[in-house]
């Protein structure tokens, strides 16, 4: 009931305290989350363009987007097969209300043209590949984590909402979690 949703929120604020000590962008997402309008959160942000249109909207507060490549260089504290880095993500995911979440899900190794022109494995029946790939590999893994974090955000609050990023013809669109989620 009550207690115990508000014994979870407390844990996860706990775990969250702690985490923010060694990524500083966990301590702002939190900052914002207790402002009580609605924010948007960005994942695999590429150069952060929706984060920053979202920035100018009335009424809405934008959590640090997340990409571990920003603008060429590599930054650790936002890569997300980091174990400290998923856990912040899936505690705000897990904490927030009103929130909405883009996920820019990477799609180069799920495109037709890896298909056509790298010879991918990924076919309509088979959209995990044959996971002789490494690519593929790598980017299975990060639609686990795609999955993961949308499950957290869908359980923190009804108001939550996402959306995921990826050409019409992606591979992705195949994956069994994901045709489940759309329909």
């Amino acid at each position: 009931g009550i207690v115990a949703e508000l014994l979870r929120q407390a844990e996860l604020f706990a775990l969250l305290q702690t985490i923010s000590k060694d990524l500083k962008w966990v301590q702002q997402d939190l900052e914002k989350l207790t402002q009580r309008k609605r924010v948007f959160k960005e994942v695999y942000a590429g150069i952060a363009g929706l984060s920053r249109a979202f920035g100018r909207r009335d009424g809405w507060g934008v959590l640090t987007p997340i990409e571990a490549f920003p603008r060429g260089g590599y930054d650790p504290d936002f890569d997300v097969f980091k174990k400290k880095v998923l856990q912040g993500l899936l505690g705000i995911a897990a904490v927030g209300n009103m929130m909405s979440w883009h996920f820019g899900q990477p799609c180069e190794s799920f495109s037709l043209m890896d298909v056509n022109m790298n010879k991918g494995t990924r076919t309509l029946t088979q959209p995990y590949g044959d996971g002789t790939l490494p690519r593929e590999r790598h980017g299975n893994r990060l639609a686990r984590i795609t999955s993961k974090l949308i499950q957290a955000h869908e359980a923190g609050n009804r108001d939550n909402t996402w959306s995921i990023e990826n050409p019409t013809s992606s591979y992705f669109w195949k994956l069994p979690w994901v045709r489940k989620l759309i329909n």
